[in-house]
């Protein structure tokens, strides 16, 4: 049977690859460009080398 634990991996999992991104961006273009870029333009993995 499955452990509580799982879902919890699961479900936190991409937001911390999704957060890694934001503060790679954020190191490279700022925080405003950063937060537009990965709320309103596209994914993590199209934004990163765009920004460079």
């Amino acid at each position: 049977m499955f452990n509580s634990y799982h879902f919890v991996i699961s479900a936190i999992g991409p937001a911390v690859a999704i957060l890694a991104g934001m503060l790679a961006l954020i190191a490279t273009v700022g925080g405003a460009v950063a937060w537009m870029c990965l709320s309103v333009i596209g994914s993590v993995m199209f934004e990163l080398p765009a920004a460079e």
